[in-house]
């Protein structure tokens, strides 16, 4: 019989069984929680000085970036890369934000829309604009999501400058 061959394998069964047994009574974990996951904020909890006090809240933008080589990149890579599209709201904020760009020599760049490029890094298809300064000019892929209402980005992809609104 199983439980006779193997006596020790009732003890490791009980040691399973009550590894959850060991916790102080009032603490919760995860399985436990009243809080769903689902429910549970996805940002970590604001930031303190070291008296405990609450620290004076950081731009979303400068939360997420490194540093390489001198120069500071959003973890995503930089603005309009595929992991850190400019963010617009709707189709017609795509376009405006590419008309306030500027080219080294200060004049507006042509620009065409190429595309529909899956899933972005806010959870939104996100579209890829072909972004080029002076007719025999090199071309930049900008990528960008439209699904931010009332959002004007005020920066500017790299090697561009932008006009203000």
């Amino acid at each position: 019989m199983w439980c006779t061959a193997r006596p020790w394998s009732w003890l490791l069964l009980a040691l399973v069984v009550c590894s959850g047994c060991s916790r102080r009574a009032g603490t919760t974990s995860p399985s436990n929680h009243p809080t769903s996951a689902a429910q549970k904020p996805s940002t970590p909890p604001p930031p303190t000085t070291a008296a405990g006090s609450p620290a004076k809240e950081a731009e979303a933008p400068d939360a997420y970036i490194v540093v390489i080589d001198q120069r500071e990149v959003p973890r995503g890579g930089p603005l309009g890369a595929r992991g850190n599209p400019v963010r617009a709201a709707g189709p017609s904020g795509e376009r405006a934000y590419l008309a306030r760009l500027r080219c080294p020599d200060g004049q507006a760049p042509a620009f065409e829309r190429v595309g529909s490029y899956g899933r972005g890094p806010h959870g939104n298809i996100i579209d890829g604009y072909e972004v080029r300064c002076g007719e025999r000019g090199d071309s930049t892929l900008v990528f960008i999501d439209m699904y931010h209402e009332g959002y004007v980005e005020r920066r500017a992809i790299p090697g561009y400058t932008i006009v203000p609104r």
